[in-house]
């Protein structure tokens, strides 16, 4: 992930980070609020759209790893469902049936890391500014 840009604005009081990789740009924002405007940190301010800019990338590759699965699902279950007993017994159909869920089972840990990193980027996020909110 490489940062592309990175502004505060002192008249508005807002942050805006932009980060790209190969898969796209994912944009973060902070806005000062009014009563703060004493304490404005350029730092804090692009601190917490930083991490609003990887909440935005965590949310968008959550939705994609839950677009690849679902197929993936649907080829698993076609093929477990829909083959009699005698014919499900094959080389190749076990094999594809493993392959498929390994894959499954990559996608699953691969989305609950997802899920949980966008967790802990949310707390983060409220940490940061109740932390600050205490400083100031």
């Amino acid at each position: 992930m490489k940062l592309v840009y990175s502004n505060f604005n002192k008249d508005t009081g807002e942050s805006v980070v932009v980060l790209q990789n190969k898969s796209g740009r994912y944009v973060g924002k902070a806005k000062l609020h009014p009563n703060d405007i004493e304490f404005s940190s350029e730092f804090a301010g692009c601190r917490i759209a930083e991490q609003r800019a990887w909440l935005d990338f965590y949310k968008k590759e959550l939705k994609k790893a839950k677009l690849q699965l679902k197929p993936l699902k649907d080829f698993y279950n076609y093929i477990w469902y829909f083959n009699s007993p005698k014919e499900y017994h094959t080389f190749h159909t076990q094999w594809i049936e493993h392959q498929l869920s390994v894959r499954i089972d990559n996608y699953t840990k691969y989305i609950e890391e997802i899920k949980d990193s966008i967790k802990n980027l949310e707390k983060a996020i409220k940490d940061s500014i109740s932390t600050r909110d205490k400083i100031i």
